[in-house]
């Protein structure tokens, strides 16, 4: 939906907040940025993407139709009740205001309540988490399938859908990692 379905606009806000101030500032336990879906699992590693760059997340809004954040509809960061992610939702928003000229609204919900809007697609902008059933890529990447019930935002790239499945019949190994990194690099660097 509206503004989201820009990708310029969705390139503009990831490369606009410094996620190691995240880990290293406001969690404090020893977590490491994320650039990607995946987690490096050796001998599988996520594509590289690059982190902030608010000169380029500049041109990207412009590129959307908001040059300096001028004409900017306003969105809302929907985040669960927990006081870390109250504080990673307000430094977010204060880096986008900060760094893009634009204002968020934060929306706080309870964890039921939060899920319900998800599944629903009642948001702009959702903070959602996700543990690893089992150590493998696919246990994040199949989260994106266009058929998945954790697919939130309705995510839908048929190429994408088509390397995830190829992916399940394939045994461990280079090629199946190889093909896991494709699906992982149009979702997070293609379509973001």
């Amino acid at each position: 939906a509206p503004p989201m379905n820009d990708l310029n606009l969705r390139k503009a806000l990831a490369l606009s907040f410094d996620r190691s101030v995240i880990t290293d500032k406001i969690l404090q336990s020893g977590q490491l940025p994320a650039y990607s879906v995946t987690t490096p699992m050796d001998p599988y590693f996520p594509p590289e993407v690059e982190g902030l760059n608010v000169a380029r997340a500049k041109q990207y809004l412009a590129a959307a139709g908001y040059p300096d954040g001028k004409g900017f509809p306003g969105v809302v960061l929907a985040y669960n009740t927990s006081e870390a992610h109250q504080r990673i939702a307000e430094f977010i928003q204060q880096e986008w205001e900060t760094n893009l000229n634009i204002e968020v609204t934060l929306e706080n919900q309870e964890w039921k309540t939060h899920l319900a809007r998800g599944q629903k697609q009642d948001f702009t902008i959702m903070r959602i988490g996700w543990i690893g059933d089992y150590k493998d890529p696919n246990t994040f990447l199949e989260l994106f399938l266009s058929t998945s019930g954790n697919n939130y935002g309705k995510y839908d790239n048929p190429e994408f859908d088509r390397l995830i499945r190829k992916a399940v019949t394939m045994p461990d190994g280079p090629e199946r990692n190889a093909t896991l990194r494709q699906a992982e690099t149009i979702f997070i660097k293609e379509d973001q």
